[in-house]
């Protein structure tokens, strides 16, 4: 026994016991300002509202946070991204169902906003509204239960025209979810055209169902990693059955609802 612990033990005193810090999130033992279980920043253990802005800051800001990494990359390689996420990447990227749900919401909040709608398409004499009453009213105020309800679909048939690509269902879904929510994001920018010319409602919602059409294709062709060919025509496939298919089980589930709830 060293001489330093034989005076420890004989003066009755303990040596002082030293606490390593853990962290708050998942309580695991800290080494550096960062825990290397969760990666979540050690701060207090109460919120400030210092904190609070700057977390929020550090999201909208950061050039390395998920949501700008996940927004970049779906803008010019979403098809990569996607595979990189499925493959194992989901540290860099937001959750694909979550961000579908944002932008949706984001979408139909700027609708509101804006007074943007566009079931006016079917408007069936110029300068005459749409009925407010009716199954067309019952439709104008569900519009966003219709579209965001069938996207399931589009899961099952993006899986079933590719399906030789050797993706399950799941990795298909989030494939979906990604490319469906950042097209309706794409989708929020004919709301200047239309709130400043309302009749360009008719040729700018064609123009954004071809254009979605191309980005599904650009998406599909190296997630599934399929030629440009293949691609093409198995995405029209699939657009052109879930606007078919999808609408006419979506319109008839409404009018069971309308039915039911009048």
């Amino acid at each position: 026994m060293s001489e330093e612990r034989v005076e420890e033990v004989s003066s009755g005193e303990e040596a002082p016991e030293t606490t390593t810090p853990t962290c708050l999130n998942c309580r695991a033992e800290l080494v550096g300002p960062y825990c290397a279980a969760c990666g979540q920043r050690h701060r207090g253990e109460r919120l400030t509202a210092r904190e609070l802005v700057q977390e929020l800051l550090e999201t909208l800001l950061s050039v390395d946070s998920r949501l700008w990494r996940t927004l970049v990359d779906l803008s010019h390689r979403p098809g990569l991204m996607a595979r990189h996420y499925v493959w194992g990447a989901r540290r860099r990227y937001l959750n694909p169902m979550g961000y579908l749900l944002a932008c949706v919401a984001f979408y139909y909040l700027l609708a509101s906003v804006t007074g943007f709608n566009s079931m006016e398409v079917w408007r069936p004499i110029e300068g005459e509204p749409l009925p407010a009453d009716g199954f067309m009213g019952f439709l104008q105020e569900n519009e966003r239960i219709l579209i965001t309800g069938t996207v399931p679909l589009l899961v099952v048939f993006f899986t079933l025209a590719f399906w030789s690509c050797d993706r399950t269902l799941a990795e298909s879904a989030a494939f979906t979810a990604f490319v469906t929510g950042h097209a309706t994001l794409l989708g929020a920018m004919l709301f200047p055209t239309v709130l400043l010319v309302p009749e360009s409602l008719l040729w700018a919602l064609p123009i954004y169902l071809l254009a979605s059409t191309v980005y599904y294709t650009w998406a599909a062709r190296s997630f599934y990693g399929v030629s440009l060919w293949a691609a093409t025509w198995r995405t029209l496939l699939v657009m052109m059955g879930w606007m078919i298919l999808g609408n006419t089980i979506g319109m008839a589930l409404m009018f069971i609802a309308w039915k039911i709830l009048k």
